[in-house]
C-alpha cells in the first residue's frame, strides 16, 4: 500500500504539476472565522496549546482554502492536493 500511495503522490505532484500540502490535524480557528465556517460536531483537545488550535479537523477543505489564499497573489495557477486524515466523533 505504501508503494502504491507513493506512486499516486508522484503522479499528482509531477504528472499533474500539483503541490502536496501537509496540514495540522487541528482546525485553525481564526481562519474558520474568516471563512465563516462552522464544521459542526468536532472532537475537542483536552489541553490545547492554544485556543486557536483546539479542535480536530473533520475536513481538509479549510486548509486547502487557506493555501489558495496564501499563494494566489504570487501565482496565476494553483494545484494542491493533500493526503491527510480527518477526525470524526
Amino acid at each position: 500500500a505504501s508503494i502504491q500511495l507513493s506512486r499516486i503522490k508522484h503522479q499528482l505532484a509531477y504528472g499533474m504539476a500539483m503541490r502536496e500540502l501537509s496540514s495540522y490535524a487541528l482546525f485553525d480557528e481564526s481562519f474558520l472565522r474568516t471563512l465563516n465556517w462552522q464544521p459542526g460536531e468536532t472532537a475537542q483537545v483536552k489541553n490545547p496549546v492554544s485556543e486557536n488550535w483546539s479542535r480536530l479537523a473533520t475536513s481538509l477543505m479549510p486548509m486547502l482554502f487557506k493555501a489558495v489564499r496564501d499563494n494566489s497573489t504570487e501565482n496565476d495557477q494553483l494545484r494542491f492536493f493533500e493526503w491527510g486524515r480527518t477526525w470524526h466523533t
